[in-house]
């Protein structure tokens, strides 16, 4: 029995150490001394679904060279079709052992200069209002731009800090179906105040019509215009043609006024 409780208890030490030394070598990882950021620029393009994202990072290898030729990038959660690239060449993220942050083995790349630029795009949904970054490394300047406007700046930032940077809830365009729904709105209003005007316009219309003092005063200027008609045409002033049309049209217009008389007095 006494056997049996030492060697559970040897078991135990056993697997407690390697968790140790598993803890220390990721903690080792997450933070070299021999790395660190010159900039890191993070760029926020609304769109309507979604923001796009779009980080430039400048990595610096201050003695020339480091042991592991490791490093690692934090990606926030929510973020969607992640792709990487190192000198436009696309290089895979792999998720660390602590399931926080991805790392890039830069010895399946032929990294040989100290210095290098990491190019990393993903999406984050329209429902995240902000965008979070850790920096795990000595970070020089660190800017965040929405729709290329300054909207962050912090300088020599400590690594594992993090930064939040709330983003805008309200997008600028509106989605199909609101705007389907707002065109479809402004049309039927369009139509009522066609209708509307149309309706005040065949009411007022009648009204003129109707009217004796009108239908009386119409007559008046119409016959007035055929006798001013009558010596522009004797004083040749104008043509044959003109004369005859505005006769014409003076008449008619005379005709109809005074039948329009003659039915309201009936």
């Amino acid at each position: 029995m006494n056997k049996l409780k030492t060697i559970l208890l040897g078991i135990i030490i056993l697997v407690s150490t390697l968790g140790m030394m598993n803890i220390e070598k990721t903690s080792a990882q997450s933070y070299n001394n021999d790395i660190q950021i010159r900039k890191y620029f993070v760029n926020v393009t609304t769109n309507k679904e979604y923001f796009s994202i779009s980080e430039k990072i400048f990595f610096e290898i201050k003695n020339g060279t480091f042991s592991d030729k490791t490093i690692f990038v934090f990606v926030q959660d929510a973020a969607e079709s992640i792709s990487a690239s190192i000198s436009d060449k696309i290089v895979n993220l792999s998720k660390s052992m602590d399931g926080e942050n991805y790392y890039i083995n830069l010895s399946n790349y032929n990294i040989s200069t100290a210095t290098f630029k990491l190019d990393i795009n993903y999406m984050l949904p329209c429902s995240v209002n902000f965008i979070t970054k850790k920096t795990l490394y000595t970070t020089e300047e660190i800017l965040v731009t929405l729709d290329n406007k300054l909207i962050f700046n912090s300088k020599n930032t400590l690594p594992n800090a993090i930064i939040k940077v709330v983003l805008p809830t309200e997008k600028k365009d509106f989605s199909l179906w609101y705007y389907i729904a707002y065109v479809s709105v402004i049309a039927l209003i369009g139509c009522v105040v066609i209708l509307l005007v149309s309706y005040l316009k065949g009411k007022s219309k009648k009204e003129e019509i109707d009217t004796p003092e009108i239908l009386e005063l119409k007559k008046k200027l119409l016959l007035d215009s055929l006798k001013e008609l009558e010596k522009e045409y004797r004083s040749k002033k104008i043509s044959d043609h003109t004369y005859t049309r505005l006769r014409e049209e003076y008449k008619s217009q005379a005709v109809d006024v005074m039948k329009k008389l003659d039915e309201i007095k009936k």
